[in-house]
């Protein structure tokens, strides 16, 4: 009930206190009740530990050490314990099916809002169209679609359910169009792309050939004609002035000099940054910000942390996310039962499709980095089933164990 609250709740602005009580409430009387066997099931232990301490050890330098604490408390503390909880929670199946709906149903409703929004006032541009600004919603949007498609074809349900689902995913794909968000398309394309290598794997040649053949080709012209068309709604030139439009879309942004100065910077000092957190870069670096109000961080999610951490912070993240996919990736490949199949590449796609959105910005923190860890933690759960035993795991950090019956992933 309360691990419901709080995924529900994640994205509703002015919630934080309602989402942490429910948050560690839950983790609370989970944490009670969990064994130490249990405990040893958790993938990715020693993988957390080391991020954990490597932004710890970004205090030394940081531009303002207080702010960095509580960002490392609100990213990696809450981030962890959201994936702690939904990994015990997910471990019974019949709880697992019932949580993933629920950020489906939160799409939905702020895809409604965000189309109405738009009906209302006409502005298919500006920070109010959706909960917490067009960037939120549409990497909001990459985060979950793969997951509504989950619901929709895994198991047996009813082509009501399965006619429904593609409803809301059209619905929030409308509404990120609307919203005129760029990387949104290119975001959506990756997910595509991994889903139709992955899924067919073993459809047989008939089907694999109108996949390849005619189905993905056509969704991906089609994206790429609504890319184009938000190119053009962003840039305010006709579609058949394509010189205009790339030269105002590539040339023009202002991201280029922000993305070489972060770059250089990292080169300049590569093993330490000005601390961790989102707006320690606005912090050390105040001229961005006051040339370009937009320009308060690197806009991109591994320059940020190579601004914060230099490039430990880069390798670590890499690791953890590494560790994420080996263990998706080694499910997939290992069984042959077909709804974990469908649930690891969802969270392959997941992961592929949050890190391609946030090249050009960079949304991961707050309740979006919150529902991420959520949704890795409950499907890593989901394949680790309650009172199964882990096998010796390499994650750093951990200490040997002896062979059990059961693989734990990671």
């Amino acid at each position: 009930m309360l691990t419901g609250v709080f995924l529900f709740v994640l994205p509703i602005p002015h919630t934080v206190t309602l989402r942490l009580v429910a948050l560690f409430v839950a983790g609370g009387i989970v944490a009670a009740r969990t064994t130490r066997q249990d405990w040893a099931a958790l993938p990715l232990k020693g993988s957390w530990l080391i991020w954990l301490a490597v932004q710890l050890i970004s205090l030394a330098t940081a531009v303002n050490p207080l702010y960095s604490l509580d960002a490392i408390k609100a990213q990696t503390v809450y981030g962890f314990a959201a994936y702690m909880l939904l990994f015990f929670q997910s471990r019974e199946p019949r709880i697992a099916r019932r949580l993933v709906v629920i950020p489906t149903v939160v799409l939905v409703i702020l895809a409604m809002g965000g189309a109405v929004e738009w009906a209302t006032k006409g502005t298919a541009v500006g920070p109010t169209i959706v909960y917490d600004g067009v960037g939120a919603f549409t990497t909001y949007a990459i985060t979950v679609i793969p997951v509504a498609f989950a619901i929709g074809f895994g198991g047996n349900p009813k082509w009501g359910a399965r006619l429904t689902l593609a409803a809301a995913c059209l619905l929030a794909l409308t509404t990120a169009y609307l919203g005129a968000n760029r990387m949104f398309w290119l975001a959506f394309a990756v997910e595509v792309v991994v889903m139709a290598r992955l899924l067919p794997r073993r459809a047989d040649a008939y089907r694999r050939g109108w996949l390849y053949g005619l189905g993905i080709p056509l969704v991906l012209v089609l994206i790429a004609v609504v890319f184009y068309r938000v190119l053009e709604l962003r840039t305010g030139t006709r579609l058949d002035d394509l010189e205009r439009v790339v030269h105002a879309t590539i040339t023009h942004d202002p991201r280029w000099p922000l993305w070489a100065f972060c770059v250089g910077k990292i080169v300049q000092h590569p093993l330490y940054g000005v601390g961790f957190g989102l707006h320690a870069f606005a912090m050390a670096y105040p001229q961005w910000p006051q040339h370009n109000r937009l320009l308060w961080h690197a806009h991109n999610l591994f320059l940020n942390y190579g601004i914060e951490m230099g490039l430990p912070g880069i390798g670590v993240f890499l690791w953890l996310i590494g560790g994420l996919l080996k263990s998706f990736w080694s499910t997939y490949r290992a069984t042959r039962d077909r709804e974990r199949r469908l649930v690891a590449v969802v969270a392959v796609t997941v992961i592929l499709g949050v890190l391609a959105k946030n090249m050009t910005d960079d949304f991961f923190y707050q309740d979006l980095a919150l529902l991420f860890w959520s949704l890795m933690g409950g499907m890593l759960g989901y394949f680790s089933p309650a009172g199964a035993a882990p096998e010796p795991s390499n994650d750093p950090g951990s200490s040997p164990k002896p062979p059990r019956q059961v693989r734990a992933c990671g």
